[in-house]
Order: structure tokens, then C-alpha cells, then sequence
């Protein structure tokens, strides 16, 4: 059986993250910066559903009904992600929640329809005197 944890530890959410790193790359980010307040569930001693809740919710994986409480409490401003796990979320929220603006099923998040162009992206490596 799934057990809820509220601030699972950075190793777990790491490793989940891990597990589907594109989709998740706004999760691994703010939990390696420190600053996401995450809920997850865990089964078996893994993660199989994490979310952030901030002015944005933002739930992964399955089950993500049961962030429901920690969402709603967030009074979150938007709810992005995988559409199955927003989906989810959604369906245990909204009576508690105001009318979306806008829903976008369908639309990803982040996506990359062909190659940048080739030429000059102003990026050079590190050198000692750019630290501090």
C-alpha cells in the first residue's frame, strides 16, 4: 500500500526524477535548488508519484489524488504537468477549486519541435576569474 510522505528526502525525489527526466526536469531543478515544498507517494521503498506545491502545483507519476489536501492548501494559481497526472489531481480538487481559465489538455510543457540553428550562442567555458 502507498504511503503518503510530506518532504521526502532529495535522494527519493532524485532518483524518481530519474525515472522520466525530461518530464521532469522543473522537479529534479527546484528540489536540487532547495526550494520545493514536495509531497510523494511511496510503495516498496521508491517514489512512484511526487509533487510541488508552490504558487504552481505540479504533480507527477500516479496517484497524484492523494496530493489533493497539500494542493489545496497551496492555493495554487496553476496546475502543470503530464496530462494524466494533472488529470488526476484535478479530479480529487476541483469542487474546492475556482473554475480553471484556461485547460490545455494535450499541450506540452516543455517541447522542442527541431534543432536550435546552428551559429554562435555566446557561450564559452568557465574561467578561474568568473568566480567570485
Amino acid at each position: 500500500m502507498a504511503r503518503l510522505i510530506k518532504g521526502p528526502d532529495l535522494g527519493a525525489i532524485l532518483a524518481f526524477c530519474e525515472e522520466d527526466p525530461v518530464e521532469r526536469v522543473f522537479l529534479e531543478d527546484v528540489a536540487r535548488r532547495g526550494l520545493g515544498r514536495f509531497s510523494a507517494l511511496e510503495e516498496a521503498g521508491r517514489l512512484h508519484a511526487l509533487c510541488h506545491v508552490g504558487a504552481n502545483v505540479v504533480p507527477s507519476g500516479r496517484g497524484t489524488g492523494a496530493f489533493a489536501d497539500a494542493a489545496r492548501s497551496g492555493e495554487p494559481r496553476m496546475i502543470v504537468g503530464e496530462e494524466a497526472a494533472v488529470t488526476e489531481l484535478w479530479d480529487a480538487l476541483h469542487d474546492d477549486l475556482p473554475k480553471p481559465v484556461d485547460d490545455r489538455p494535450g499541450q506540452p510543457v516543455y517541447v522542442l519541435e527541431e534543432a536550435p540553428a546552428a551559429g554562435d550562442t555566446a557561450l564559452r567555458p568557465a574561467a578561474l576569474h568568473d568566480l567570485d
